[in-house]
C-alpha cells in the first residue's frame, strides 16, 4: 500500500482538497462600519421615498447591487416636537451585496464596507466566504415589503387624520368668530328689532344686555 492512498473504512494519510465553487447567482453579507447604515430622517409627512444610507449610496456608486433590510417607525423630535421618520437597519452591521463574479476586492475597498461575513467548515482550513442564495434574499425582500406596506397604510391613515382634526379646528374657528360677531351686535340694529316683551320673554339675559345698552 503507497502511502497517501486512502484505504475504505480507514484514515487517509492526506486530507483532500476542497474547492469552493458557489453557484452563479449568490448574495454575500458585508460588514458595515460603523455609522455608515444611518439614513437621514424625514418629516413624517414626506411622501418621498425613504433616505439611502452611506453604505448603500456608495455601493451603487460602485456598481454593485445591495440589500439592506430595514423598518421604519415614527418618532417625535425631541426639540421641536415635530413627527419624523427613521429607517433602521433589521441586521444592524451587516449588508448583502450581489457578487456574481464572485470578485470580493473591488467591493472590499468601497468607503464604508468592512469584510465579507466568512466562516470555516472545517477547524483549520481557510475562511470562505458565506453566501446566501437568491431564494433567501427574495423571501427578506418581500417580508420587508410587507411590513413597508403596512407602515404606509399606518401613515396615509395618521395624515388623514391629521387632516381632520386641522379642519375641525378652522370649523370651530369660525364659529366662535360667527358667535361673537352676534353677541357684539346691538340688538336694537337688527332687521326689525325685538321690544323689551319679546326680549325678555327670549332670555332674561338679552333684555338686561339691551337695558344696559340703551342706557
Amino acid at each position: 500500500m503507497h502511502r497517501g492512498t486512502a484505504v475504505s473504512g480507514g484514515w487517509p494519510w492526506r486530507r483532500r482538497e476542497r474547492h469552493w465553487n458557489p453557484a452563479t447567482e449568490l448574495w454575500f453579507a458585508i460588514k458595515a462600519a460603523p455609522g455608515s447604515q444611518r439614513s437621514q430622517s424625514a418629516l413624517a409627512s414626506d411622501d418621498r421615498d425613504p433616505r439611502l444610507s452611506l453604505i448603500e449610496r456608495n455601493l451603487a456608486n460602485a456598481g454593485f447591487e445591495s440589500f439592506m433590510p430595514t423598518y421604519r417607525i415614527v418618532v417625535k423630535h425631541h426639540r421641536n416636537k415635530k413627527l419624523i421618520e427613521r429607517r433602521f437597519p433589521i441586521f444592524t452591521g451587516y449588508v448583502f451585496v450581489n457578487l456574481p463574479t464572485q470578485r470580493f476586492v473591488p467591493v472590499e475597498a468601497v468607503e464604508g464596507v468592512g469584510k465579507l461575513l466568512k466562516y470555516s467548515r472545517i477547524y483549520g482550513d481557510a475562511p470562505e466566504p458565506f453566501s446566501f442564495p437568491q431564494e433567501v434574499i427574495d423571501r427578506l425582500r418581500y417580508m420587508v415589503w410587507e411590513e413597508d406596506q403596512k407602515f404606509l397604510l399606518d401613515k396615509a391613515w395618521r395624515m388623514r387624520q391629521e387632516e381632520v382634526d386641522r379642519e375641525l379646528v378652522e370649523v370651530k374657528k369660525a364659529a366662535s368668530r360667527a358667535s361673537r360677531k352676534i353677541r357684539n351686535a346691538q340688538y336694537s340694529e337688527l332687521a326689525g328689532g325685538l321690544a323689551p316683551a319679546a326680549l325678555r320673554r327670549l332670555h332674561p339675559a338679552l333684555w338686561l344686555c339691551k337695558r344696559w345698552i340703551s342706557c
